[in-house]
């Protein structure tokens, strides 16, 4: 699945580089159906590339996605 993710964002999404999706498994989640994943790369904008991390959940019964920006 997370390599699913990388190939639609690469496909798509053509600012970002050198993407990296990885399986949470820090991100304890109480519904036992919804899966965390990690999102990184690079987003390639003026004036200079800008390193990104998000956080995403996907619950697996209503096929929600949802992402949210995790750059500390």
């Amino acid at each position: 699945m997370r390599e699913q993710i990388e190939l639609c964002i690469n496909r798509f999404e053509k600012r970002i580089r050198q993407v990296h999706v990885a399986i949470d498994p820090m991100r304890k989640t109480k519904d036992f159906r919804t899966i965390a994943f990690i999102i990184e790369g690079v987003l390639h904008a003026d004036p200079a590339p800008e390193p990104i991390r998000y956080s995403s959940h996907l619950k697996t019964v209503s096929k929600e996605f949802t992402v949210k920006d995790s750059i500390e």
